[in-house]
């Protein structure tokens, strides 16, 4: 016989559809409405923890060093963490995909140069 182990996170106490409780405690088990029976025997730990504000990333980029006419790449890799998003997957350990974002600066005092890069970010989310 195998040993069979598990963790299970629960982001919410209330089901989304009904409002109502969505854990329901019996005698010998634990209930997840929908879904999982825990039988409290078999049960090694429960933890909880209070809802924390995902924080996200910002990235700040100085473009005063631009000063010539040409064409400028930004190359970022971006890695995933906590989170096993298959839009992420690559050959390593790790998941993450590369980042470019490609601009012109077309005459040696142009303005709205960060405007222009903004844009082409914002393009890709």
């Amino acid at each position: 016989m195998f040993r069979y182990n598990t963790t299970t996170v629960i982001n919410s106490n209330t089901d989304f559809t009904t409002g109502e409780p969505l854990l329901v405690s019996g005698d010998d088990s634990l209930q997840v409405k929908r879904g999982l029976t825990f039988k409290k025997k078999y049960v090694k730990a429960i933890y909880k923890r209070e809802y924390n504000d995902p924080e996200l990333a910002k990235v700040e980029v100085d473009l005063s060093g631009v000063t010539e006419v040409g064409v400028y790449r930004i190359a970022m890799y971006i890695r995933l963490e906590g989170s096993n998003n298959e839009y992420y997957a690559n050959d390593y350990v790790f998941k993450g995909k590369p980042f470019y974002i490609e601009f012109t600066k077309k005459t040696a005092n142009e303005s709205g140069l960060a405007g222009k890069v903004v844009n082409i970010a914002k393009k890709y989310q």
